[in-house]
């Protein structure tokens, strides 16, 4: 997936410079009527902002979605406050998706899809377990975080759980995995990591005769 950098030097947090070893993913939502991440990114990028996460989901200056990471992966976030038992921002990886009227199911789709992309890239990276993804309101529950409704309550408008999510995020973590291993393999290559990517989920066609002819010579290969 396609990953922006716009590092969040000014912020307090950033500053702090401390570090985490990634155990958790916690996924936020921003909780106001406002996609453009620019408008977080430049009000969160400065002295005085007692919050920061490690990257936003949101609309792009050019109109369309995209992700945004505002700390390196290892830093330690200011996300979810603490609870009864300490808190998250110790180990968790944690990011927000910015919210619209909660009305719009194609900007709901689009943006929990990268999300889950998002997810499955750092589970990968890091050997964080699918189940160690968990919403703002669930590490609340759990004792770990303040108390906030994000994101449950917006997928719940939607007929959806984070359970729905965890297993879309499992689902693309195979995926990403088998495309790691024919890249590996060397039956295609890193070039066309996306774009296989993207066939195997359903999301863009490819032609017949050429999928076919990857997949058998995947599978000679593989015995």
């Amino acid at each position: 997936m396609n990953i922006n950098t716009f590092i969040l030097t000014k912020n307090d947090c950033y500053r702090a410079g401390r570090k985490i070893r990634p155990q958790g993913i916690v996924v936020h939502s921003t909780g106001v009527n406002q996609k453009k991440m620019s408008v977080f990114l430049n009000s969160w990028n400065k002295s005085g902002v007692d919050t920061c996460v490690h990257a936003f989901i949101g609309l792009r200056a050019d109109g369309k979605e995209g992700v945004v990471q505002t700390l390196p992966w290892t830093m330690r976030s200011w996300g979810v406050g603490s609870g009864k038992y300490g808190s998250y921002n110790n180990s968790h990886i944690q990011f927000e998706i910015c919210e619209d009227a909660l009305k719009d199911k194609v900007y709901f789709d689009c943006v929990f899809d990268l999300a889950a992309q998002l997810c499955a890239f750092l589970c990968r990276s890091y050997a964080i377990p699918i189940d160690g993804i968990v919403s703002h309101a669930e590490a609340h529950k759990k004792g770990y975080a303040s108390n906030h409704a994000d994101c449950d309550h917006w997928l719940k408008k939607f007929g959806k759980t984070m359970n729905d999510f965890r297993a879309e995020v499992k689902r693309m973590t195979d995926i990403q995995t088998t495309v790691e291993h024919m890249i590996e393999d060397g039956v295609t290559t890193e070039e066309n990591r996306e774009s296989w990517e993207q066939f195997l989920s359903g999301k863009a066609p490819m032609n017949p005769d050429y999928v076919r002819a990857i997949f058998d010579r995947y599978h000679e290969r593989k015995g």
